[in-house]
């Protein structure tokens, strides 16, 4: 074989490209089966360029390469690369290796498809990659994996494996796409470490369901400013203190329900003379979603108005820490586990429609500023969007209190 480009291995391992542009499937040979066989790889051109329609040829291919690497096949070891790659690599008899006994279940060096999702789940939360939300919401896709395709060994995951995983969603017609498309993500990224780990193929390339892009700006709801007024009329009749503040807080500042729930009493500082608030990741259970979510808000002439810095100092005397202790901690989804519970319910008795959430107040304050000819650069600085820009988004945090000051005061219900 001649030398291959591997440009692209690290995105399909399965897949080679050789010098002259044609695609190559491969399967590596377990360890065991490496010094019978000779090789640790089985290799099988595609007879394409496209990458697209190596991924599709390769799923017939793979599965004939894989029984080879088992033991089961040989490949004619002198397939060579040409530019014209007009040879059929022909598979051929294997030789009996040892006298077969009765076979076991798995070889003890190929871990199940349980061992290979908790390994994973394990190495991602000892790397800090992962949070107690991310490894519960992985572990449900995991489980639901394994409940549809059974518990293999890793290694006999393959295509008409993942194709009925994917089928399994279709078929119940209960999510969207994008949902879809998200629980096969989540299993590429396992079968991705599990082909490096254990040799495995990683079936899910090319599985994403391909529907019409949606502008940004139209993915979520925002709602509107008689939505708004509403909302704070009768937030103001509620009988505890997150449920009176916490639509307040999300109207004027533009905040995650989730960085409004971990709020501190210390994160209410004074900046440049004027009282702010400081979403950031102080304590160890607080969190924040990207580097580019701290910042800190001058507080809207409204929520002094309405008694914040009254209510903050009434909790302090009482001697609090954080602006809502009522709010437990949640291993899930911090302390907007909660408060995002109870204003599911309060939006259902508003009458707000699907889509329309507490992260709608966000886009209504970020369309209302745009509208008043503000530029995403200081909008997102004040409510901790990454733009997009290197420039703003490295340096987006040295926007002054002086300089949002009138953006937030330009927000109104």
């Amino acid at each position: 074989m001649r030398a291959l480009n591997p440009s692209k291995s690290s995105e399909l391992p399965y897949l080679f490209q050789s010098r002259h542009g044609i695609w190559y499937a491969r399967v590596v040979v377990p360890l065991e089966l490496r010094e019978a066989l000779g090789r640790r790889e089985f290799r099988q051109s595609l007879k394409t360029r496209c990458r697209r329609e190596a991924v599709q040829r390769s799923w017939t291919v793979l599965d004939r390469l894989s029984q080879a690497a088992q033991g089961a096949t040989l490949i004619e070891p002198n397939c060579k690369a040409e530019p014209q790659d007009s040879a059929v690599v022909t598979p051929r008899p294997a030789p009996r290796l040892t006298p077969r006994p009765t076979p076991k279940p798995r070889s003890k060096t190929t871990p199940l498809l349980s061992e290979v999702m908790e390994s994973f789940i394990r190495e991602k939360t000892l790397a800090g990659a992962w949070k107690p939300k991310e490894v519960s919401i992985n572990r449900t896709v995991f489980a639901e994996l394994k409940g549809v395709v059974g518990d293999l060994p890793v290694t006999q995951f393959r295509f008409e494996e993942a194709l009925a995983y994917k089928q399994h969603f279709l078929e119940e017609g209960r999510l969207s796409a994008s949902t879809i498309n998200k629980k096969l993500s989540k299993v590429g990224h396992l079968m991705q470490w599990a082909s490096v780990h254990y040799g495995a193929v990683n079936p899910m390339e090319g599985l994403a369901i391909r529907n019409a892009r949606v502008a940004p700006r139209d993915q979520r709801k925002a709602v509107s400013e008689r939505q708004v007024r509403q909302m704070l009329r009768l937030a103001a009749e509620q009988d505890k203190s997150f449920k009176r503040w916490l639509p307040l807080l999300g109207a004027y500042t533009g905040a995650r329900i989730g960085e409004l729930s971990q709020l501190y009493l210390d994160d209410f500082v004074v900046v440049e003379g004027y009282p702010c608030i400081h979403i950031r990741q102080a304590k160890p259970d607080q969190t924040l979603k990207t580097a580019s979510s701290e910042r800190v808000i001058p507080i809207h002439s409204q929520l002094i108005k309405a008694g914040l810095l009254q209510f903050v100092e009434r909790q302090l005397a009482a001697g609090h820490k954080r602006l809502f202790p009522e709010l437990r901690y949640s291993e899930v989804n911090g302390y907007g586990h909660a408060s995002s519970m109870w204003f599911t319910k309060f939006r259902a008795k508003m009458g707000w429609g699907e889509g329309e959430t507490f992260h709608s107040l966000r886009h209504t304050l970020v369309t209302q500023l745009k509208r008043k000819g503000f530029g995403a650069d200081i909008v997102g600085g004040l409510v901790g969007h990454s733009t997009g820009s290197i420039t703003f988004d490295r340096y987006g945090k040295a926007f002054l209190v002086s300089d949002l000051l009138p953006v937030v005061e330009a927000v109104e219900y």
